[in-house]
């Protein structure tokens, strides 16, 4: 099971070009974690087309499927940005879940001991290597609150 010492269950353990922890005790409560697919490049509808008869096809190639992640959270102590940048390649465990048909096989790796069944179907958090390809950050001075945003997306 996962131990909750900054109070969240994500876990974003930087690989390259930074050198401390990112998520502090309390500056990652009550957080968002927001995923998406990410696009062709191409803009809005790049992924499919209509041939000729009119039917909508997939021009998806495989290799391009990928994750993009925005992470966001407002609490009382900010996380490590100091040496935070974009480019730093990090294993994100992330906070949401995934499922499959228990028998099947997970399409990511999957967060040590986070596996749960619920009848015929298995949940599990994925963990991925991921790039950081933005970060935003503030505080509030009278509330004493940080909100901070960080996005990434799987290499």
């Amino acid at each position: 099971m996962t131990l909750l010492t900054t109070g969240t269950l994500l876990t974003i353990t930087p690989i390259s070009g930074y050198t401390g922890p990112l998520l502090q005790p309390y500056s990652a409560r009550g957080l968002t974690q927001q995923w998406e697919v990410i696009s062709s490049g191409g803009g809005s509808g790049s992924w499919t087309r209509r041939d000729v008869n009119g039917s909508l096809r997939s021009v998806a190639d495989t290799r391009f499927r990928k994750i993009k992640s925005v992470i966001s959270c407002k609490d009382g102590v900010t996380p490590s940005l100091d040496d935070a940048w974009i480019g730093v390649i990090c294993e994100v465990g992330c906070a949401f879940e995934f499922n499959y048909v228990t028998g099947g096989v997970p399409q990511h790796p999957v967060v040590s001991g986070s596996t749960r069944f619920e009848g015929s179907v298995t949940f599990y958090r994925p963990l991925l290597t991921m790039m950081v390809t933005n970060i935003k950050a503030g505080f509030q001075e009278w509330a004493a609150h940080y909100d901070w945003t960080v996005d990434l997306e799987e290499i």
